[in-house]
């Protein structure tokens, strides 16, 4: 077992050193956090190091703040703190706090929580992304093998009627066109809002 224990609070973070081959780790380390509402709750979590897969949740704690005195022994429920889980852990806590400024925190809105915990591995999300890869492989091979089959005279047709659009396109076109071209269809768009064209895209999202 490789524990670690990570502490969160409102929007801060820390995370302890990972005691490697350790089933009574000790960390006699000191942290601090600046908070803004004395109601916050500590969340405590020991996890377990796995280097191929995720780290596991050997139990979590949820402390508040105001039962924050001393030297504490708390029993470890499991990651959803629902239930009793396995394993104890020992810490020391002290808060300071102005009470008057406490009190006045109170009535505020409470602070909104924007840290976001790591993204854990989705084997369902590993799949779809499996598709979409293969989906788009299979495109590239069906446009290599048209082509192929264009090149070799598989398709006569085919071939006869690429060879037809290649040459009127080598023959009628020059390299200045295209820019041109581009050119053109910039200046209708422009024309187009300017004057208040009506688009196709209209009749497109009035047809869906």
């Amino acid at each position: 077992m490789d524990p670690y224990v990570v502490m969160e609070i409102e929007n801060c973070r820390s995370v302890s050193p990972v005691r490697e081959n350790c089933v009574e780790p000790e960390w006699n380390l000191t942290y601090r956090f600046p908070v803004n509402d004395y109601h916050s709750i500590l969340y405590l979590t020991l996890l377990d190091k796995e280097d191929l897969v995720t780290d596991v949740v050997v139990g979590r704690i949820a402390l508040p703040l105001f039962n924050c005195t001393g030297l504490t022994k708390l029993t470890l429920k499991n990651s959803k703190l629902s239930h009793i889980g396995k394993g104890e852990l020992i810490i020391e806590t002290a808060v300071f706090y102005n009470p008057v400024r406490a009190a006045i925190r109170t009535f505020s809105p409470k602070e909104e929580i924007i840290l976001k915990h790591p993204a854990k591995f989705d084997v369902k999300l590993l799949q779809r992304d499996v598709k979409r890869i293969t989906a788009q492989v299979g495109i590239v091979q069906d446009l290599i093998e048209g082509v192929d089959q264009i090149f070799r005279w598989r398709s006569k047709p085919l071939s006869l009627v690429s060879m037809i659009i290649f040459v009127l396109i080598t023959y009628y076109i020059e390299l200045w066109m295209v820019p041109l071209a581009l050119g053109l269809l910039l200046l209708s768009n422009l024309l187009a809002q300017r004057f208040g064209f009506k688009k196709k895209e209209s009749w497109v999202k009035k047809q869906r």
